[in-house]
């Protein structure tokens, strides 16, 4: 036999639990890159090729809620590069957080060396590349004046690859989006 003390009490932790239930959903936000914000660039070192500078801007967190992952999504037609008749079929494709406003100069002492995010290609055109860049944007979250932007290309290693990202396929006019997933912040911190 249920009391009326009983059900009111379990009445209160329904609806305690739907409202923590409602806060508990992940939400989602979509940063489009567009031209204006992907800027193509030719190296005067052959060995680079083209690479790109994007202006990222920051996703606005919602109350309660921490980062979960972030993923930097566009198309990209990419080649190989032949070195003494040797050709690597899935060259590497790199991305870095630039430590200072870009100048102008490809240089490697501006890349945040500790949040590289790297995904071999198969050759081909019009790839759909997905790439976790979750570190990058959760440093970017954590301390905003640390954001200059990131730098993407065949950058390092054998540089074994050309990259020519495509326009148009992001909807909205976007030339690239990331999309960043925000969770509940269950810690005691996130509950103060």
């Amino acid at each position: 036999m249920v009391t009326k003390g009983t059900l009111l009490m379990l009445v209160c932790f329904s609806m305690v639990w739907l409202a923590s239930a409602q806060r508990a959903v992940a939400q989602e936000e979509t940063i489009v890159l567009t031209a204006n914000d992907v800027t193509s660039h030719a190296s005067e070192d052959a060995a680079y090729g083209a690479y790109y500078t994007l202006n990222v801007g920051l996703p606005t967190v919602p109350e309660g809620a921490r980062l979960d992952h972030a993923v930097l999504e566009f198309y990209v037609d990419v080649a190989s590069k032949t070195r003494d008749e040797y050709v690597n079929d899935t060259p590497i494709l790199e991305v870095y957080a630039l430590t200072s406003a870009f100048d102008g100069d490809l240089n490697p002492a501006e890349w945040d060396t500790n949040s590289t995010v790297t995904r071999p290609l198969l050759w081909g055109e019009e790839k759909h590349v997905v790439m976790d860049v979750t570190a990058i944007i959760r440093s970017f979250l954590d301390n905003p004046n640390r954001n200059h932007g990131l730098v993407i290309g065949s950058l390092t290693g054998m540089r074994e690859g050309d990259f020519s990202v495509r326009t148009g396929r992001i909807p909205g006019g976007g030339v690239m989006r990331i999309h960043v997933y925000f969770e509940p912040d269950l810690s005691p911190r996130g509950r103060e």
